[in-house]
């Protein structure tokens, strides 16, 4: 699914550079195993994006908070 991802989006959906992780748009928990494997809940993402909205995803960063559903907010990387 990986590499599927990343060949249909070879870019990072909120930065524009290369991509190489492939992220969950609604993080998984146990509340919602089953979007784990659906297309639609992944988007490719550059390193540092990923790390970035990871942190907010658990509540530590919040300069993605704005990021719903993979919309692209390439300002917030600006601050």
């Amino acid at each position: 699914m990986r590499k599927l991802v990343l060949a249909n989006s070879p870019l990072c959906k909120l930065c524009g550079k290369p991509a190489t992780v492939v992220d969950h748009i609604n993080p998984i928990t146990l509340n919602n195993l089953s979007q784990f494997f659906e297309y639609t809940n992944l988007q490719s993402l550059c390193n540092r994006c990923h790390r970035i909205k990871t942190l907010n995803d658990r509540g530590i960063d919040s300069r993605f908070s704005r990021l719903k559903e993979g919309k692209e907010i390439k300002e917030s990387l600006e601050q």
